[in-house]
């Protein structure tokens, strides 16, 4: 059996809250990319499907909001929470 040692690289959810508070220029090209990068780490969505979501994929049920969608390029439907830092 062929074995390789594999580097993970990722971002600690310190690191991502310490991303979250870098104070950046109030509607900016930084703080867009910034929030949807922290957006997607929160979600898990692809970028493709993250510029899909819009206001008719946020559903309210039982008093909890959540995103649904259908995943573009596995075509299944998902239902993601969202949280309060989202």
């Amino acid at each position: 059996m062929i074995q390789e040692d594999i580097d993970h690289i990722y971002l600690t959810k310190e690191e991502i809250i310490e991303l979250e508070n870098i104070g950046l220029r109030k509607y900016s090209l930084e703080e867009r990319v910034r929030d949807a990068f922290v957006f997607r780490y929160y979600t898990g969505l692809r970028i493709f499907d993250l510029e899909r979501v819009s206001r008719q994929h946020i559903k309210n049920i039982n008093g909890e909001k959540y995103i649904e969608i259908e995943m573009k390029k596995t075509e299944k439907p998902v239902t993601i929470p969202l949280t309060e830092r989202l």
